[in-house]
């Protein structure tokens, strides 16, 4: 779907709230977490701008809801949040998903097998021509 019905939305929240979850339990539960949020907006179009919308996701991860939500408006959360923001604007990352591999930037979902390749050639990262 090129533009999901809730699309764009306030996504301080959900970004924090997967901070959070990230941060409270193992870390294939919080990339479990990480797809779903995305198929709920993606697929299912849900809006995950609503507390009410994450606390269900959150809840289906086997996360409790409540305490998620709490630490996920705490200002250590939402420090880290913008830390990590403030980062990933330094290494010219513009959307998410997106991943960083020696300063090469591989933007969205369908960049995988070339991020892939690059961990398994182990080769250079590659920097446009200034």
């Amino acid at each position: 779907m090129l533009k999901p019905k809730n699309w764009p939305f306030d996504f301080l929240l959900a970004d924090c709230v997967t901070l959070a979850a990230a941060m409270s339990g193992p870390q294939d539960q919080a990339h479990a977490f990480i797809a779903t949020a995305f198929r709920a907006v993606w697929v299912e179009e849900r809006n995950l701008a609503d507390p009410e919308i994450l606390a269900q996701l959150l809840s289906a991860g086997g996360y409790d809801p409540v305490a998620i939500l709490e630490l996920a408006r705490s200002p250590a959360t939402i420090g880290a949040y913008e830390g990590n923001r403030e980062r990933a604007m330094a290494q010219d990352v513009f959307g998410s998903p997106a991943y960083v591999l020696d300063g090469e930037v591989f933007w969205g979902q369908d960049r995988l097998e070339l991020l892939e390749n690059a961990l398994a050639s182990m080769r250079a990262p590659f920097t446009p021509e200034a």
